[in-house]
């Protein structure tokens, strides 16, 4: 049952305000853009998303982009900055002038092509350097023997 005010009933999911889409982790990351996609609402009076982009986490951050078509679940985010970490939420606007959040989601735009990335060096060995250093090994292993043994050989005269 809805409340009454007045003369008028209103719904109970007018009541209860927006229900909040859940956003998807972003694919298709570049340098400059990606790909935000999130659950359909199926409220009766939904009227838009509200697609935000912040570059902190405790912000709200800037209005992208807008969608008033239901089915439209994902928006294409570009003009990103390289190197650089977004977060992005999603509002669902109701034809009472409601709002609810979505979660937060966070991405890391790629570097920019000529940037580097500093990251750990692999130490893979080619089998025939792995097979050099086993040799100067046992020639160092070897010359020691004979050392060993040379000065046993002289203290005992």
């Amino acid at each position: 049952m809805g409340i009454v005010c007045g003369l008028i009933l209103i719904p109970p999911d007018a009541v209860a305000g927006p229900t909040a889409v859940v956003v998807n982790p972003p694919t298709d990351v570049t340098s400059y853009s990606l790909n935000l996609t999130w659950s359909q609402n199926d409220d009766t009076d939904f009227e838009l998303y509200e697609v935000y982009v912040s570059s902190q986490a405790s912000l709200l951050g800037n209005l992208f982009a807008t969608h008033e078509n239901r089915s439209a679940t994902g928006s294409f985010i570009f003009g990103l900055e390289p190197s650089t970490a977004y977060f992005f939420i999603v509002h669902v606007g109701s034809a009472l002038g409601e709002f609810a959040a979505s979660n937060q989601v966070t991405a890391t735009t790629l570097p920019a092509s000529g940037e580097t990335v500093e990251t750990q060096p692999e130490e893979i060995l080619s089998p025939s350097t792995v097979f050099l250093v086993f040799v100067a090994a046992a020639v160092v292993m070897i010359a020691a023997l004979v050392a060993v043994r040379s000065r046993r050989s002289h203290s005992r005269r």
